[in-house]
């Protein structure tokens, strides 16, 4: 839950490879990385592009806004409750 946390409060989350929920996407809604070196690398040119690392942050945020808010989860688990 901690991805969700971070791109809710708008921050861009750098994490490792791996398998993300739906609209988590690799240099469009999160940034990855595959080893320690290839995450100071992520770093530093994050820090260089800050125009890149903003627009990843606010796409991510948007993303899990809609995709994710707490009436999108709501009607799913009515669905779930529902289907019962």
């Amino acid at each position: 839950m901690r991805c969700f946390e971070a791109l809710g409060a708008g921050s861009m989350l750098l994490s490792d490879e791996g398998n993300y929920p739906e609209g988590m996407r690799d240099g469009e809604t999160i940034v990855t990385y595959r080893s320690a070196e290839h995450a100071v690398a992520q770093v530093k040119a994050l820090l260089d592009t800050a125009p890149q690392r903003l627009d990843i942050a606010r796409a991510g945020h948007e993303m899990v806004s809609t995709r994710y808010s707490k009436e999108v989860q709501w009607q799913r688990f009515e669905t779930l409750v529902a289907s019962i």
